[in-house]
C-alpha cells in the first residue's frame, strides 16, 4: 500500500517547483509551512520510489507517514499553502450538536415583535420555554438560531454607503516589550462588504483615526472621488468620541456622516469585524476600545513568534489587494476638496 502511494504521488514529479503564496497563511504558521514546502518539494524531486525517503521526510517534519502523504497530496493537487498549516492528520468525525428546539424557536419568533433585539428575543423565548416546559440546551445555539431566523439582525445599524470602524486583529505584534493584538481601522463598502483598507496601530487614538483611514484609502487608490458614488459614511466608535468636526467638514464636501445606532442591528465595529472573515482575519471589536493590556497575547510556542507592526500591515495589505483584484469604488466628492478637509482636520488634532 505504501509503495503504491509513494509511486502515485511521484508521478509527474518533474513538474517545476511552484513559488508558494503565503498571503493567507497565519503569520505564526508561515515558518512551519515554508519548511514543509521545502521538504515536500525535495521529496517530489527525487526520482526514487523508496518509501524510506518518505519516512525520513516525515520524521524530519515530525509527522506520521500517513500525515506526510496527505500533505504531499494536498500540495501536488492544489498548491495551496494554507492546506499545509494544519497537523496533516485526517479530520476526525465528530457528533453534530443536537439542538431539537428549532421548531419551538421558530414558532416563538413568529409571535415576537419584529423591532426587537437578539437579547430581547432570547429573554422572551427563555421565558416561554419555562412556561411550556421546553429545555433550551444551549444559549449560544439559541442565539445562532435567532440570527438565522432574523437575518435583519446581521445588518448594519445605519447602512451608509461606506463604513469606517475599529476592531482588534488577532495577530501577535511586537510593541516594545509587549506582544499584543493591533487595533485596526477598517474602511469597507456596505453594499458589497468589500474591505477597502485596514490601518494597523497600537491603540485607538480618537476621531482622527477615521481621518487617517480615509486618507490612506485614497492614497492606495481603492477609493476614487468623482461626480457619483458613495455619499454617506457610517462610523464605528464609542459614545465618548466627538465626531462633530468630522461630520461638519465632510458635509461641506458632500459626504453625510452618521454614527447613530438602531437597536436590534449591528454596530459598525461588529459589522466590520464579521466582514474581515473574508480575509481570514479573526478580530475582536470590543477589545479595540479597551485598555492595551486586554489585547496582550502570550505565545503558545516558538511558532507564535511575534512580528513587527510593519510586517503585519504588509500582510493585511496583501490580502486586501488579492480580494479586491483591482476593483475600486467611487465616492461622490471632489478629490482636492476632500484631501484638503481631511488634512486640515489632522492639523487641528
Amino acid at each position: 500500500m505504501e509503495d503504491y502511494e509513494a509511486d502515485d504521488l511521484r508521478c509527474c514529479s518533474a513538474k517545476a517547483k511552484r513559488r508558494p503564496d503565503l498571503t493567507f497563511v497565519p503569520l505564526e504558521r508561515r515558518a512551519l509551512v515554508q519548511s514543509r514546502i521545502e521538504v515536500i518539494e525535495n521529496y517530489l524531486e527525487n526520482p526514487s520510489g523508496d518509501v524510506q525517503e518518505a519516512i525520513k521526510a516525515a520524521n524530519k517534519l515530525g509527522l506520521s507517514i500517513s500525515s506526510f502523504y496527505r500533505l504531499v497530496r494536498n500540495w501536488r493537487s492544489h498548491g495551496d499553502a494554507r492546506q499545509l498549516a494544519g497537523s496533516g492528520a485526517k479530520s476526525k468525525p465528530f457528533a453534530k450538536r443536537v439542538f431539537g428546539d428549532e421548531a419551538f424557536i421558530a414558532e416563538a419568533i413568529a409571535f415576537l415583535p419584529s423591532a426587537g433585539t437578539v437579547e430581547q428575543d432570547m429573554e422572551a423565548i427563555a421565558a416561554l420555554a419555562v412556561d411550556r416546559g421546553v429545555a433550551i440546551r444551549s444559549l449560544s445555539a439559541l442565539r445562532k438560531e435567532i440570527r438565522r431566523l432574523r437575518p435583519e439582525y446581521d445588518q448594519l445599524s445605519v447602512p451608509g454607503d461606506m463604513v469606517i470602524a475599529r476592531t482588534a486583529i488577532e495577530m501577535p505584534v511586537q510593541f516594545g516589550s509587549r506582544i499584543a493584538m493591533p487595533v485596526a481601522i477598517v474602511v469597507a463598502e456596505t453594499a458589497t462588504a468589500r474591505i477597502l483598507s485596514i490601518q494597523l496601530q497600537e491603540a485607538a487614538k480618537g476621531p482622527n483615526d477615521y481621518v487617517e483611514a480615509l486618507l490612506a484609502t485614497l492614497a492606495i487608490g481603492n477609493l476614487n472621488p468623482g461626480s457619483k458614488g458613495a455619499s454617506s459614511l457610517t462610523l464605528g466608535g464609542i459614545a465618548s468620541e466627538d465626531h462633530s468636526s468630522l461630520k461638519t467638514e465632510l458635509a461641506n464636501v458632500g459626504l453625510r456622516v452618521t454614527n447613530e445606532i438602531k437597536r436590534g442591528r449591528l454596530a459598525a465595529n461588529e459589522w466590520v469585524s464579521r466582514r474581515l472573515r473574508s480575509l481570514d482575519l479573526k478580530s475582536h471589536p470590543r477589545l479595540a476600545h479597551q485598555k492595551a493590556g486586554r489585547r496582550d497575547m502570550v505565545p503558545n510556542s516558538d511558532l507564535d513568534a511575534p512580528v513587527t507592526l510593519e510586517r503585519a500591515q504588509s500582510v493585511v495589505n496583501s490580502r486586501i489587494k488579492f480580494a479586491l483584484n483591482g476593483a475600486t469604488i467611487e465616492i461622490a466628492t471632489d478629490e482636492t476638496a476632500l484631501i484638503s478637509v481631511l488634512t486640515d482636520l489632522l492639523k487641528r488634532g
